[in-house]
């Protein structure tokens, strides 16, 4: 499995990472397959996302409390178009964020 950090301000990270990932998230194009918490991170939002029509699964998780977000790929979900969009994902939510 491969996990990308996404860089954002943990001063923000609550009120605005939620809305803004699922914002980028259809930006893009991709639909919201499953939304959860994960049980070994208390509070947090994970999301399975992927590209209608299209084989493969990226994942995002929001933990607030640990002021983290980051994409998972894990090896038997990988598809050409999650290596074209992390990037892509990663650099529009970070622009988004406020910087101090």
């Amino acid at each position: 499995m491969e996990e990308i950090e996404v860089y954002v301000d943990p001063a923000e990270i609550e009120e605005q990472l939620a809305p803004l990932l699922e914002g980028a998230i259809a930006h893009y194009g991709l639909q919201i397959r499953i939304r959860r918490t994960l049980r070994t991170y208390p509070g947090s939002l994970h999301w399975h996302v992927h590209k209608p029509g299209d084989r493969g699964t990226l994942e995002i998780t929001l933990w607030p409390a640990g002021k983290r977000v980051w994409f998972s790929v894990h090896d038997g979900r990988r598809a050409e178009w999650i290596g074209d969009i992390v990037p892509r994902l990663k650099a529009w939510i970070e622009r988004q964020m406020p910087h101090q």
